[in-house]
């Protein structure tokens, strides 16, 4: 829920990913406590980012979470911006924004998205192609009350994507929204919520020296992860 993103060990993702697509391992981990990451295999991806030491985030101090997301407009040409990943479980990674905006109106017409996290200090990345559907009205509901106050109005002040005349009308909307709700609960705009990303090929890539970069690359096909190696 608060967004941090752990740095995924290669070697210990391939034996799971390939196993288990994200399932759980019945067995606690076992892993010494200094390692950024699981090694045994008896943790889900899910637990691994959430739960083991945020390595990422010590190294990476702005937003390790970030992704660049690509999506595609009904012209066919692509269009990517930086968001933040807020969750990850078993069925992918969420990420919240307003549907009526130009990546919201793009994964309506076309929900085939990529994805990249992008980890200068530590020299690796994390690649990611796949589909996007809403979340439940009532997780983007939770998530939502969550959000700082300011935050929850700015939601209902901004028109995103659309022309902005100046700054002072932005403005005058966030204030004239939160004397609205003053003393009052904020709802969620129905406009408002979160997306889920299904991946279905994930390559994870390791800067090497001479440019022999590592690059792992995982398939999901008829159910299961498929491994190969790509040169770099």
């Amino acid at each position: 829920p608060d967004g941090r993103f752990a740095i995924i060990s290669f070697h210990s993702l391939e034996d799971r990913i390939i196993k288990h697509k994200f399932k759980k391992w019945e067995n606690p981990c076992s892993c010494p406590k200094n390692l950024p990451y699981c090694i045994c295999g008896k943790k889900s991806l899910g637990e691994v980012i959430t739960k083991k030491p945020i390595y990422a985030s010590k190294k990476e101090i702005s937003d390790p979470n970030a992704i660049s997301l690509s999506t595609v407009n009904s012209k066919g040409q692509p269009n990517v911006r930086i968001v933040l990943m807020k969750s990850f479980n078993e069925d992918g990674l969420t990420f919240f924004t307003n549907s009526n905006s130009s990546k919201g109106k793009e994964i309506e017409s076309n929900t085939n998205i990529a994805a990249c996290f992008y980890w200068k200090s530590i020299e690796k990345q994390v690649r990611i192609r796949g589909k996007v559907r809403k979340i439940s009205a009532k997780d983007s509901d939770e998530y939502f009350s969550s959000r700082d106050r300011n935050s929850r109005i700015g939601a209902w002040a901004s028109l995103q994507s659309k022309a902005l005349k100046n700054r002072s009308e932005l403005e005058k909307r966030f204030n004239s929204i939160s004397k609205k709700y003053k003393n009052k609960e904020i709802p969620r705009p129905s406009h408002w919520g979160g997306f889920l990303i299904k991946p279905v090929e994930i390559e994870f890539w390791h800067n090497k020296p001479y440019r022999l970069h590592e690059r792992v690359l995982f398939k999901f096909k008829k159910g299961k992860w498929v491994k190969s190696f790509l040169y770099p």
